[in-house]
């Protein structure tokens, strides 16, 4: 008979498993985020590279770290001002090139729609550094669109006497000015109680593939 894993990382991977498994999910790490900017800026070049890449050539990135570093704190106020989605639905200008964050779900009847849909790259992080300072600082997941955060969680299970309440005093007393749990960075921030998962569409634009199956006695918070 097999053991259940009661522990929060039992559920970690339970998670990571089936966006990885089931939903096309790329599996992240710590080496693909910079913590500077709060971007998985692996994902986040490959994906401009694929898609765009004579914007990429006008804006001189390639080759350039000068250059790179304007485009990323340019990308940064755009994100801190307008929010993650906004930057995802809308794009951003960047002189001289206008370029799309993220490809909108296609109509059934416009192939080629759904071919550049198809170049989105969504992954999941496990035990993400997040912060500048404190290194030792890991949220539990976190979940991205081409390389821009868009769910952070942190996972708690009953059974240790963790509660949404302890994981919400957490972030609270663990912000960084340009940490990726402020309101701008990513745009839903999860405290869940172990096994108790269900995530619901809240973005219509984004609902290429479903998050996880359904829980039962799902308890989410959003920040």
């Amino acid at each position: 008979m097999a053991i259940t894993n009661t522990k929060e990382s039992g559920f970690e991977t339970l998670i990571v498993d089936y966006l990885v498994n089931n939903n096309g999910y790329e599996l992240g790490s710590n080496d693909d985020y910079n913590r500077e900017y709060a971007i998985d800026t692996t994902r986040l070049f490959r994906f401009l590279a694929d898609t765009q890449h004579k914007q990429l050539e006008q804006l001189g990135v390639n080759g350039n770290e000068l250059k790179r570093t304007a485009f990323l704190n340019r990308l940064q106020g755009e994100i801190a001002k307008r929010g993650i989605i906004d930057v995802l639905r809308k794009g951003v200008k960047i002189y001289p090139a206008n370029l799309i964050m993220f490809y909108q779900t296609p109509s059934e009847k416009n192939p080629a729609a759904k071919a550049l849909f198809d170049k989105n790259i969504f992954s999941v992080t496990r035990q993400l550094q997040y912060s500048r300072d404190n290194t030792h600082l890991a949220l539990d997941l976190c979940l991205f669109i081409n390389g821009l955060p868009v769910i952070t969680c942190e996972l708690k299970n009953q059974l240790t006497k963790h509660d949404v309440e302890i994981t919400t005093r957490m972030k609270l007393e663990n912000k960084d000015s340009l940490s990726i749990r402020q309101p701008s960075r990513a745009n839903q921030h999860a405290a869940q109680i172990y096994n108790t998962l269900q995530f619901k569409q809240s973005n219509p634009g984004m609902r290429k593939k479903s998050v996880v199956p359904h829980w039962r006695n799902a308890t989410i918070v959003y920040h």
